[in-house]
Order: structure tokens, then C-alpha cells, then sequence
């Protein structure tokens, strides 16, 4: 018997820094102005976060300066002053996260009777990928002395986005006064907006060193020393802070995630375990072994001899050891000084967990960048033996073996050179849902946004700036289609599969809003379908130009999980992310599989190559006494935030480097909602 399709209804499934201004762990960067016949011109400072392996980031926030290109221009600024030019001050408002009120953050000074100022002022902004950041820039012509802006005569001002500015490489924007353009025609006053990165602090250095005769710290006769390097940067206050360790701290750091520590293990208390009792063995360490290391579980006490084999296999037992290369940004080496302080010491490992001094020298990247001289075999000092021994000489020297500095791309490089941002929106149509007429359901529609339009308003809005067409196609799943009642896992959610796209976020909701009413929700949940539709057209794309986004919303548990696991690793080597919302309150304890932060995914014997899942449960940030705004807009902050990295990870493993920034200029409508106090 053919089961009944009604449309709405549930059918059942079949299963930088220099100054820091109102900010904080940002960098700062000179205001600069060059004068253009005659236009205002600024230039503006705005910071891009730096996709980088998580071992060489401090903090998730560290944040890389950008250095401006033409930024802020005026065509013909309309002076207020009868008898004399304009004396010209810009103000740069922002809109801290979270709020809908405008905050003055930054004014230059005010240059006299010119229509054409060159200003020197300062300004630091910070630029977040997975927030929506607005901009206000006011112009005032100066009368007085007065800090009181209502003293001033208002020019105008001019709105946008600081994604807007990112992606197009350079936008123009109106002026305007009371939501209206300042003149028009060819006399219409309007802003032209740049931002460039700060070259300086967006290289990494590559660094190999070696050690020489360095002191023997184990008194065994068969012992000599585990030598590591701790490498510290100079700080304003004159201390230092760790910036990176050598190998052997890693090693154990991954050992201790086996267990809490191999150290715990070798200062065991020393008894002999019976003759009859099985040795307790680590596997040989390679580099290729210490990690995702399988480990057995504490073993009891062991006796020295166990000790020994485990500290053989673990370090280097010798004084002239050869550390692995590492890489580390100049940013965090030494905050991109080259003449900054960089202390390294080097320390003998020791089972019981302390680290012996065996010496330490101190250098600067401008020194280290001569490559590998005379000059750069340092004396390993040894303060204490210093001080009591006339006749000491050193403790051994360390040595530079090879240096690189290169250049670290951001994601910012990429979007200026022109790659494109496609975002594609998979709906979750299962009946697990509920029933679209009645308000228990996750798809009811009324005058306020179910959670499916809150979650894709809130996303939706930051990834459209950086879609140039802002055409986004929406596919649906798990849903009985009309007029036959066919069950579909791959269609499209405006019904024209020869132009399934929908412009802008809001053509988005009408369509999804439009589909509702006219499918039954079914099942299963497969999510196999969607991930492989748009993995077939970034697999057209792996020259760099373009980059894909599937935002998948659910609200339930994967039907299809091996089709899906093996869906995303054959997806991992595209220029594809995918996110996941999980909608409603089900278990979504497979989704947190998916999303393979600490465990890379795996399909058989093959295993992703790199980590293009992020998963965040929407009812996280819903509920309580929270304002929905703000929710959405930390819902948004989470769901984007690993986008740069993974971007980068594609870019970096297809050895891709960006074009040159676009020359052109985008013209932007005026924003009257962004005007708005």
C-alpha cells in the first residue's frame, strides 16, 4: 500500500605593538595619509587573526597588525565654515559584541583650512573572521577647542562592515547627513576603505640547533645528559617568557596524556616486582610514534632497570645532541623585533621531573638571521659555576645549524587575492522535528524565529559579507517531496533545480519558509548526500580560487554515520568546511565524532586529512535568562571560529599562495540601519 503524502505534516521515518587603544593582546599601527588632488585621504589599522598550528599560538585571540593602504577618502568635503575652509577631525565609532550602541573609539587630530588634510593619528581595530563588526566614521568640521563633538559642525558620516573591507580589497562608500547622500553626482563625498597586513610580523622562522660537549649531569657511568632547549622572548617589564621548548618537553607532554606522565612513572618508588612478573614495555619512540600513542595502563612500581630501558628509549642519552627543526612566527619569537632579547637555556631532563641547568646564552633574531657563523655558536653558560670557578670556560656550545624565515599567508591574504567564499545551507526535514502546525515543533513558523531562521540569520549574516554574489544555494533532506511523495536526502529547498540559489540570507528564510508548507517531514537523518553534493563542486576547485562552507542543521541522530564519516574524509583533501548546528535537544553525541578535534577522523583504514568539521549545539547559547541577541551572536563566534584555520590547513597542504590583492573597488550601497544610534 502507498502511504498518504499530505504537505506540512510528519510522516513516519523508516529509521601587533605598539599602542593599544580601548583594546587588549592587540598591536598597534600608525594612522598614515597621503593627500590626492582633492581628497581626504586615511588610512586605517585593522588586525586579522593568524591560522596557525595551535603549538605556536599563545592565544586563540593573538591577533597579526595590518597595515592600511588608502583608507578613508573624500571627494570634494563640504566645508561649514562661510569665510575659510573646513578644519577637518574624523571619528572612528565601533559596536562592542554584543550591543547595538555605537562606542567612539578613536579621533585624529584636526588639520586647518583644507579640504585635502593629511592626518597622523593612531588607531588600532581588531578583526575577527566570526564576528560581525560595524564601523562608523564621522566627519566634523572643528570650531573651537572643545572636546564636546556637539561644539563641531557634523559633515557626515559612512557605515559598513569590517568583513566588507576584507574581502573586496577596497569598498567606496556615501557620506552621508541625516540618511542622506552628502551632494551627488560627480560632487557626492564618499569614503574608499583599505586595510593591508603589516608585512613585518607575518613571518616564521625556521630553526635547527645542535649541541657540542655539553656538560654531563647523570652521574651513572654509562649516563650521560638528556639535553633540551627552553627558548624565552624579552618583555617590556624586562623579564622573559617561554615562547617554545624542544622535543623532549613534547615527548612527554604526550606521554602524559596517556597516563599523567611518564615522569610519575619513572619516580615510582623503587621496589622489585617478583621475578615471575611480566616487564612493563613502552613501544619505541619515533617521531612518527609520539602521537596518537596507544598506551597501556599505570604499571606498578619498577625497578631501576626498567627505568633505565624507559629513559633510553624516551631522549637522546648523549652531549651532543641535534634537536628537530621547529618553526615559530616572528610575532611570537620576539613580537616581530629583530634587536628584542631571546634567551635560550638549555636543561638536562631528569626522571624525577626536575630540569638540571646545564647552561644558557642569550641572541636576537637579527643575530640568528645571519645564518650559521662563527657567530652563531654561542658559549653555554652556567651562571652559578660561572661565579665560583675561576677557571671556567663554558658548559658546552650550542649551535645554529640552519635558519628560514618565511612567510606566514593569512586568511586575509587569500580574500583580498580574490578567493571566493561559497556558502551552502543543508535543512534538517525529518519528522524527529515534530509537527510543522503545532508550536512543540523546531519548524513551526510564527511571528518569532523558530531556532532553524535563528541559526541560519546568525551565521548567514557574517558569512554573506564575504560572499561577493551573496547567492546561496539551500538543499534539504530528509523529507517527502510533492506531488508523488518520494522520499529525498539531496534537494533543493526553493524547488528550482535549474537556479536553486537564494539571494542573500533573507531570500534564504523565505525559501525555507516557502518549503515548510509544502513537503512532509519523513526520514531518515543522512547527511552522506548533502556533504557529497557540495564536495563535487569545491573537487572543481582545488587551485585555491574558491572555498567551500556547508552549514548542516539537525536535529537529531545520523541515520547514515559510516556514509557520513566516510563522506568527510574523502572531503578532507577539498577546500571544504563543514559545520554542523545541532538543533533541539537530542543526543548529539556523534556529532562531537564528527567534529575530530583531538582524534582525526577515520573511514577504514584511511584517515582525513585534516580536521573540516565544527559542531555547537544551538540550545548552548538559547535558554535562560540570556539575551537572544547576544546568543546568537556567540552562537555565530563559536560556529565560525575554527573556519581561518581550516581554510589555512587546505591552502598550506596544496602548497597554494595567494594572489595579489585586488586593485578594484566595490561600490556599497549606503547602510541607514548601521546610521542608527
Amino acid at each position: 500500500m502507498t502511504a498518504s503524502f499530505v504537505p506540512g505534516t510528519v510522516g513516519l521515518p523508516t529509521t601587533e605593538v605598539e599602542l593599544a587603544i580601548s583594546c587588549r593582546s592587540v598591536v598597534c599601527s600608525p594612522w598614515s595619509v597621503v593627500r590626492k588632488k582633492s581628497m581626504l585621504q586615511y588610512q586605517i589599522i585593522a588586525l586579522a587573526t593568524e591560522s596557525l598550528p595551535a603549538a605556536l599560538e599563545q592565544v586563540r585571540s593573538n591577533l597579526v597588525p595590518l597595515c592600511p593602504g588608502d583608507i578613508l577618502e573624500h571627494s570634494s568635503l563640504q566645508g561649514k565654515d562661510l569665510m575659510s575652509k573646513s578644519d577637518p577631525m574624523v571619528v572612528t565609532y565601533v559596536r562592542p559584541f554584543g550591543e547595538t550602541r555605537w562606542v567612539e573609539y578613536h579621533r585624529t587630530e584636526a588639520i586647518d583650512n583644507t579640504h585635502d588634510p593629511d592626518f597622523a593619528s593612531k588607531i588600532l581595530i581588531p578583526y575577527r573572521f566570526e564576528e560581525q563588526q560595524p564601523l562608523k566614521f564621522e566627519v566634523y568640521d572643528i570650531d573651537s577647542s572643545s572636546s564636546n563633538l556637539s561644539d563641531h559642525d557634523f559633515l557626515g558620516a559612512a557605515t559598513c562592515n569590517l568583513a566588507q573591507i576584507i574581502s573586496s580589497g577596497k569598498v567606496q562608500l556615501p557620506l552621508m547627513n541625516s540618511n542622506k547622500v552628502v551632494d551627488s553626482g560627480e560632487n557626492a563625498s564618499s569614503i574608499i576603505v583599505v586595510a593591508e597586513e603589516l608585512a613585518a610580523l607575518k613571518d616564521e622562522v625556521h630553526l635547527e640547533f645542535s649541541g657540542h660537549n655539553l656538560d654531563k649531569k647523570n652521574w651513572w657511568w654509562f649516563c650521560k645528559s638528556d639535553p633540551f632547549l627552553v627558548f624565552l622572548k624579552a618583555t617590556e617589564s624586562g623579564s622573559y617568557t617561554v615562547v617554545h621548548r624542544t622535543e623532549v618537553w613534547e615527548i612527554m607532554s604526550d606521554y602524559g596524556r596517556g597516563y599523567n606522565g611518564l615522569r610519575q612513572v619513572l619516580s615510582a618508588t623503587e621496589t622489585t616486582r617478583s621475578e615471575n612478573a611480566t616487564p612493563f614495555r613502552l613501544p619505541p619512540l619515533t617521531p612518527t610514534t609520539t602521537r596518537n600513542i596507544s598506551l597501556p595502563p599505570p604499571p606498578p612500581p619498577l625497578p631501576n632497570i626498567i627505568k633505565l630501558m624507559l629513559l633510553a628509549s624516551v631522549i637522546k642519552n648523549t652531549l651532543d645532541p641535534k634537536w628537530k627543526k621547529f618553526a615559530i612566527p616572528v610575532r611570537l619569537l620576539c613580537n616581530g623585533d629583530y634587536d628584542r632579547s631571546i634567551k635560550v637555556v638549555c636543561y638536562d631532563w631528569n626522571s624525577n621531573g626536575t630540569e638540571y641547568l646545564i647552561g644558557e646564552f642569550y641572541t636576537n633574531l637579527r643575530e640568528l638571521s645571519a645564518g650559521p657563523t662563527t657567530s652563531t655558536v654561542f658559549h653555554c653558560i652556567n651562571p652559578e659555576k660561572q661565579r665560583n670557578k675561576s677557571s671556567y670556560e663554558n658548559s658546552g656550545q650550542i649551535r645554529l645549524n640552519s635558519i628560514e624565515i618565511r612567510k606566514i599567508f593569512t586568511f586575509m591574504d587569500y580574500i583580498k587575492g580574490g578567493c571566493q567564499i561559497h556558502c551552502s545551507i543543508a535543512i534538517d526535514f525529518t519528522g524527529s522535528n515534530g509537527d510543522p502546525l503545532t508550536p512543540n515543533s523546531l519548524h513551526y513558523i510564527s511571528m518569532v524565529p523558530n531556532q532553524y531562521e535563528q541559526a541560519i540569520k546568525s551565521v548567514g549574516e557574517i558569512i554573506q559579507d564575504y560572499d561577493t554574489d551573496k547567492m546561496f544555494p539551500v538543499l534539504g533532506f530528509g523529507a517527502r517531496l510533492p506531488p508523488d511523495g518520494r522520499v529525498s536526502h539531496e534537494f533543493f529547498v526553493n524547488m528550482n533545480p535549474t537556479n536553486p540559489y537564494c539571494h542573500g540570507i533573507q531570500g534564504v528564510l523565505e525559501a525555507y519558509k516557502n518549503c515548510i508548507r509544502g513537503i512532509q517531514l519523513f526520514g531518515p537523518t543522512n547527511f552522506a548526500p548533502v556533504i557529497n553534493h557540495v564536495a563535487r563542486f569545491a573537487a572543481s576547485f582545488k587551485d585555491g580560487s574558491s572555498y567551500f562552507i556547508l552549514l548542516i542543521l539537525t536535529d537529531g541522530v545520523i541515520s547514515d554515520m559510516p556514509q557520513t564519516t566516510n563522506a568527510l574524509v574523502e572531503a578532507s583533501v577539498l577546500p571544504l568546511s563543514v559545520i554542523i548546528v545541532g538543533i533541539g535537544n537530542a543526543d548529539f553525541s556523534a556529532m562531537e565524532t564528527l567534529d575530530a578535534d583531538t582524534i582525526a577522523l577515520k573511514s577504514g583504514r584511511k584517515r582525513a586529512a585534516r580536521d573540516i568539521v565544527q559542531f555547537v549545539p544551538f540550545n548552548k547559547y538559547m535558554g535562560g535568562n540570556q539575551d537572544p541577541r547576544t546568543a546568537r551572536l556567540r552562537l555565530a563566534k563559536e560556529v565560525l571560529a575554527e573556519i581561518p584555520t581550516q581554510f589555512i590547513s587546505f591552502m598550506k597542504a596544496n602548497n597554494i599562495q595567494p594572489n595579489p590583492p585586488l586593485q578594484t573597488v566595490t561600490l556599497l550601497p549606503p547602510d541607514p540601519e548601521l546610521l542608527r544610534t
